[in-house]
């Protein structure tokens, strides 16, 4: 079984991952959405997240707030 071009594989998804909820949020501040508005949809953001990505998306949630509470 080849272990290292799984695990390669598995830093490139994941690293896509953050990379892309670094976007999303920059892209959701420059929007508009302040943290006070961003506290009342963080659930369903979350939830959208999940839903979509399944177990990718705590590192897409990670990359997201991380961005987003940076620019604020």
């Amino acid at each position: 079984m080849a272990v290292v071009p799984i695990i390669m594989a598995s830093i490139a998804v994941g690293s896509s991952y953050y990379g892309m909820g670094q976007i999303a949020g920059e892209r959701c501040y420059r929007a508009g959405l302040r943290n006070a508005g961003y506290q009342n949809v963080k659930w369903q953001v979350r939830a959208t997240a999940v839903s979509t990505l399944g177990v990718g998306a705590s590192v897409f949630m990670t990359g997201f707030e991380n961005k987003f509470y940076s620019m604020g």
